[in-house]
């Protein structure tokens, strides 16, 4: 259970430690994006996981489907007979599911002094000094 006490940690995704979690679904839902995109067909531009923007991922729901065919696609005849206009609903469809398709590029989370090398290029960047007396005693 997700909580205000759980540690930040499951949250990164790695391939290590708890981060397995959050990387599996990370690439579960990745999976899904690109089934998705792939059942339009299979010319589609390939977007790193890393430039990927809210606007070239699939988000659409049950909710939004009904609305546009009961608003778009389904028409009232002779009798009361309802007629469908699957092609409409169709192309709307591809239209609201042509996103790239996602590559994933995951880059190890770097943890706090993990990398002790970039501490020494920093110091060699920042000009170094000795503390002052009286900060020292503090």
């Amino acid at each position: 259970m997700v909580n205000h006490d759980t540690a930040l940690s499951w949250f990164i995704a790695d391939s290590k430690d708890e981060g397995i979690c959050a990387l599996a679904l990370t690439q579960w839902l990745t999976e899904r994006h690109n089934e998705a995109i792939m059942a339009l067909g299979p010319a589609h531009v390939a977007q790193s996981s890393r430039l990927l923007g809210q606007h070239e991922v699939v988000r659409y729901d049950e909710e939004a489907l009904l609305q546009f065919a009961r608003s778009h696609c389904v028409t009232y005849s002779v009798g009361g007979r309802l007629n469908f206009d699957l092609d409409k609903l169709e192309q709307h469809l591809r239209r609201e599911f042509d996103r790239p398709w996602i590559t994933t590029d995951h880059r190890a989370f770097q943890w706090l002094g993990e990398n002790l090398n970039q501490v020494s290029e920093l110091k060699t960047a920042i000009r170094q000094r000795e503390l002052e007396s009286d900060v020292v005693e503090r």
